[in-house]
């Protein structure tokens, strides 16, 4: 596939200036920053109509002792294979032990990342590409970092998905101790499927904006304060905005999401609220701000782009066995096209 050439290079691209938004500081309570719009973590049972909450531990991965396993792809069960046409509306990734325990910083794992993609064969007479990396990249529907958002949408919304779609999941995980530990991804779904659950389901599609453009959006980090901006993406498509989140590694404070030059949305970055984001090097990121009920027309030509804002100097960056990591600047925004159903 064309997409894992790309896993052999870096895009680069210029910083560019903008005026950054105050800094949002984590309460000692565990509380959430005033103003913070916060995606509520996955239920444990769905209030959708056909809904159902399902939860997939994927296969071991074997961490050494202060290892890293980089981008490994892997074609994974698509949920949905004896459902028929489905929709996902929402999607939250996870990592843990053998024992189900959460496995996170406080105990040296990371889920540096992770994302979902899905292919349609071209026999079907809807094949699918990614919307603006095609046919570089497959199309890319889920995205997460160690904050573990919930991807989630306004109710009526989701990621349409057909039984014989193929799926493929791209993960890169990190041991931060001298110690080997065997870790399990976990991705739980909220799945509504059944004809007469989603007759009134619209589809939405990913929207995905990247400091490398169509790169594997990891960048060399800087030092100090300093602003990475994505090229402009033209959208293939029409539709309207329903929801948007950003991610940064260590050392950033926001992304910030432009439709034709005006800002839609900004994802601000709180470290060290929960125990599990504390770790012996100091606090990581431990929660993004979603925009949750976007609106506004997209017209087939519009700009899309993001600017990723970083500052070392006040939020160390992330570094492992002695070396600063690569950053990465993503938006992810979700668009509702005219499909239905």
């Amino acid at each position: 596939m064309k997409f894992l050439a790309l896993l052999a290079a870096f895009a680069s691209l210029a910083s560019a200036q903008i005026s950054g938004n105050p800094d949002l500081y984590p309460s000692e309570t565990g509380q959430l920053p005033a103003g913070f719009e916060w995606s509520p973590k996955m239920p444990a049972v769905s209030s959708v109509t056909g809904g159902r909450i399902v939860k997939v531990r994927y296969g071991a991965k074997i961490l050494m002792a202060n290892g890293h396993i980089w981008n490994n792809i892997a074609i994974i069960a698509n949920p949905c294979s004896s459902l028929g046409t489905c929709y996902l509306t929402q999607i939250q990734a996870g990592l843990e032990y053998a024992d189900g325990k959460n496995a996170n910083v406080d105990t040296g794992a990371w889920m540096h990342h992770m994302v979902l993609l899905h292919t349609r064969s071209i026999l079907s007479g809807n094949s699918i590409g990614d919307t603006f990396c095609a046919p570089i990249w497959p199309r890319r529907f889920f995205a997460s970092g160690n904050e573990r958002t919930n991807v989630q949408g306004p109710r009526g919304y989701g990621i349409r998905i057909e039984s014989s779609d193929t799926w493929i999941m791209i993960v890169d995980l990190m041991n931060d101790i001298a110690e080997m530990k065997i870790v399990y991804p976990t991705v739980t779904y909220e799945i509504v499927s059944g004809a007469l659950a989603i007759a009134g389901m619209r589809e939405t599609q990913l929207f995905w904006v990247d400091i490398t453009g169509c790169g594997i959006s990891e960048y060399p980090a800087r030092s100090g304060y300093y602003e990475l901006q994505t090229p402009s993406m033209t959208s293939p498509i029409a539709g309207q905005l329903v929801y948007a989140g950003g991610h940064v590694h260590d050392g950033g404070l926001r992304f910030v999401m432009y439709h034709n030059d005006r800002v839609i949305c900004t994802a601000e970055h709180i470290y060290g609220r929960l125990p599990e984001y504390k770790s012996h090097h100091g606090l990581h990121i431990s929660d993004a701000s979603v925009c949750l009920q976007l609106s506004g027309a997209v017209r087939v030509g519009d700009r899309f782009r993001g600017v990723a804002i970083y500052n070392s100097t006040k939020w160390p960056q992330m570094e492992h066995d002695g070396s600063v990591h690569n950053i990465m600047g993503i938006g992810n925004i979700f668009v509702a096209t005219g499909k239905q159903g």
